[in-house]
């Protein structure tokens, strides 16, 4: 069996998409999706549980994210993920998991803001 890398999150968006352009004129959006359940904890009480995912898109996918997404858009992510591993100032090291999306859906659209 060959190895698998995919991910499939639905989800709210917590800010617009963060969109910029490479030296090379490729556009890179990233933007936070949060994820999540409810739970009952140990004495009964119920819980809230939410994840925050990193996401980024690039070419005409960034594209299509910043024309369509908006902070609280319902939005559904398919892609993979990355880990990015690097030392702090203080010499410790890090790390991080993003989703490098290949597919996004668009649950509502990005409204008009003042």
């Amino acid at each position: 069996m060959g190895l698998i890398n995919k991910v499939f999150l639905a989800g709210n968006l917590g800010n617009d998409p963060d969109v910029m352009e490479t030296e090379k004129a490729v556009k890179v959006a990233k933007f936070s999706i949060a994820t999540g359940g409810r739970y009952t904890d140990k004495d009964g009480n119920e819980k809230d549980n939410t994840s925050w995912h990193h996401i980024t898109a690039f070419g005409q996918l960034a594209g299509s994210c910043e024309k369509h997404l908006a902070k609280g858009a319902r939005v559904f992510v398919e892609g993979r993920l990355e880990e990015n591993k690097w030392e702090d100032e203080q010499g410790n090291q890090r790390r991080s998991v993003a989703i490098i999306a290949v597919r996004v859906e668009f649950g509502s659209p990005k409204e008009n803001r003042e």
